[in-house]
């Protein structure tokens, strides 16, 4: 999902990148219109070495990782609960699958998943956790995924455009 400049998108800045989130959710996420129990955000504006963090805590906080935008834009919440009991889920499960992962009680919610979120699914009714992968192909991780959960991918394939135009 290409998520945009910060928050531009929230700000009515990119309406084109609003309607393709929309549209991404309307044909590909959800065409029965029907919520996901849960959903996982693999962010791209969170860089770490291994092991792959995910997010592990009942109530994320916000990461603004951004700067110089209206002060509003540092007031948006996303209240979306977290699930420890999934995240370990998920932790078991790619620890069982030969990958170094950890839970992250700290980590927020950053602008690569608040900004999608709230545009894709305004009402928070689902528990939201993200991971980050650095040094993995992500589709590696599809099959282990066998949760009923949304996989959204934040950006990372829109930051690498230029090498795919080569």
């Amino acid at each position: 999902v290409n998520h945009g400049g910060g928050p531009l998108p929230l700000l009515g800045k990119q309406p084109d990148i609003v309607q393709h989130m929309k549209d991404i959710l309307t044909h590909h996420l959800s065409p029965t219109n029907e919520r996901p129990k849960s959903i996982i955000v693999i962010s791209a504006h969170w860089e770490t070495s291994l092991p792959i963090q995910i997010t592990s805590s009942p109530h994320p906080t916000m990461y603004y990782d951004y700067n110089g935008f209206p002060a509003e834009t540092y007031q948006y919440k996303y209240n979306a609960p977290g699930s420890p009991k999934l995240a370990s889920k998920v932790q078991h499960l790619l620890q069982n699958n030969g990958i170094d992962c950890e839970l992250n009680e700290t980590r927020g919610y950053d602008h690569g998943v608040f900004v999608p979120l709230m545009i894709m699914y305004p009402e928070v009714r689902s528990c939201v956790f993200i991971w980050h992968i650095k040094k993995y192909n992500f589709h590696r991780y599809y099959d282990i995924c066998v949760f009923r959960m949304c996989v959204i991918k934040s950006a990372q394939i829109t930051f690498r455009l230029r090498i795919m135009s080569r």
